[in-house]
């Protein structure tokens, strides 16, 4: 029997009321933000594939906890002389619950497929340390959202590269040296080299990012919990609002 709006209008809050209250967070000292941004191929090289020709979508979203992100500002200073008022990074490799997803058209990368995944140091040369700690990482310059780096090679063998300190040196380009660019989208050549075939380069817009709280890992349990306890509770008020029509 369909139970009338009025009866159901009724239940439902009662019914929800006491149970979400379990599925509130504990305070804990993660703070997760999913972070998403876009942006898209600029232009392409000759025998780039149409599904990646000009205008197509990249689109980032990376989970990862505000509360690891360390100060790098002196080091990548020292390093590149660019003198960055600040410069925070946080390591998804180094947490199980970070985690990256980059989609450009057909093409998808994750957190694994970074190629100095584990690396204690940049991609610059030995010494050259840019902050990074172990790739990938997501990066705050002078305070703003910067974007996620470095270099991914997925299982396909497409390479791609969206550094965000890599970018205050120039950015990329197609081979022709005008830069500016960035990101770019490569092929892996026969020996393992990721800028054999550049096919694309393009902008992302970092300013643009929208931020949004998630659960850190530990309250998930609650919110299955409250979750389950919800749809317990509905099925027991509905069933005793299907027993009163009977009478």
């Amino acid at each position: 029997m369909r139970l009338p709006r009025q009866i159901l209008a009724l239940a439902l809050p009662a019914a929800i009321a006491g149970p979400m209250i379990l599925t509130a967070p504990t305070a804990a000292h993660a703070e997760y933000v999913r972070a998403t941004f876009s942006g898209s191929i600029l232009a392409t090289n000759p025998g780039t594939p149409a599904s990646l020709g000009v205008g197509t979508p990249v689109t980032f979203t990376a989970v990862y906890d505000t509360s690891k992100l360390v100060d790098h500002t002196a080091s990548i200073n020292a390093a590149t002389g660019l003198g960055f008022a600040s410069v925070l990074t946080a390591s998804l490799s180094d947490d199980p619950a970070a985690w990256l997803s980059i989609k450009i058209g057909p093409v998808s990368y994750d957190k694994f497929d970074q190629v100095n995944y584990g690396t204690p140091e940049g991609d610059c040369g030995p010494g050259c340390d840019l902050g990074a700690g172990n790739f990938p990482v997501v990066t705050y310059l002078n305070g703003a959202f910067a974007g996620v780096g470095n270099m991914f090679i997925n299982s396909a063998g497409y390479s791609f590269d969206a550094d965000p300190i890599a970018d205050a040196f120039g950015g990329f380009d197609l081979g022709d040296g005008l830069g500016g660019y960035d990101f770019f989208l490569g092929k892996v050549g026969p020996d393992g080299d990721p800028f054999a075939t550049i096919l694309a380069v393009g902008d992302y817009s970092a300013a643009n990012v929208t931020i949004t709280p998630v659960p850190e890992p530990s309250a998930w349990g609650l919110l299955i919990v409250g979750a389950a306890l919800v749809g317990a509770t509905l099925r027991h008020r509905s069933s005793r609002a299907v027993d009163l029509l009977r009478l």
